[in-house]
């Protein structure tokens, strides 16, 4: 948490440390796996030696996010999953402690997004992606999470119409999201997957009892 890379600015500042600076710096290790970059790195060349200033850029720019994916993945990943990926770990390095998210929440998150993990062997092509985001339409619901702070609901896939990944992310990741909503936004894919797993849970526990 103190490392030199990982280490949130408000305890490089202040030397003080709360929950959200182990937010901060899961964010970081979370950052390093998609990019398969480090945290810090001094073989790279200048301006890119240090991982978050030099990811930092490619969140606000739509055109570029895909050069934050690992290379040596080849393009050869869920590209939406990618993109939610990506959204979870910017709301995690939020400069602003506050702007962060519960770190409970980044792994229901997480765990919902690996659970809806396609395995695709070929690198996706314009054709494809356009035949994905049609069938999309049709076969995604739309859950609603209660923002626990104020009590207000958010659609889960509150998408711009072009449900491109790029599209996707860039919505996620829009820096005029206010803090609410961006919480909001990275809690809401383990709704279902967190609703799933106490309803399993229940569901088992009765069984024993009637065999019992």
């Amino acid at each position: 948490m103190g490392t030199y890379g990982y280490c949130a600015p408000e305890y490089a500042m202040t030397g003080q440390l709360t929950v959200k600076s182990d937010v901060y710096s899961f964010g970081v290790v979370f950052l390093e796996l998609i990019t398969g970059r480090k945290a810090i790195d001094n073989r790279r060349a200048h301006g890119e030696q240090n991982l978050i200033p030099w990811a930092r850029p490619l969140f606000n720019d739509r055109r570029r996010l895909s050069m934050l994916a690992d290379p040596r993945l080849q393009g050869r990943y869920p590209m939406r999953g990618l993109f939610q990926a990506l959204a979870v770990a910017s709301m995690c390095i939020q400069e602003e402690a506050a702007a962060r998210p519960n770190i409970a929440d980044v792994l229901t998150a997480l765990s919902y997004l690996a659970s809806h993990t396609d395995n695709p062997k070929t690198a996706p092509t314009s054709s494809h992606r356009h035949e994905e985001r049609q069938s999309r339409e049709s076969r995604y619901e739309k859950p609603v999470l209660e923002n626990r702070e104020d009590g207000r609901k958010l659609d889960a896939y509150a998408l711009p119409k072009d449900d491109s990944p790029r599209e996707i992310a860039a919505n996620i990741l829009n820096k005029d999201l206010d803090r609410d909503r961006a919480v909001a936004e990275a809690m809401v894919w383990g709704a279902n997957w967190r609703e799933k797993q106490r309803t399993t849970k229940q569901a088992s526990g009765d069984t024993l009892n009637v065999n019992a």
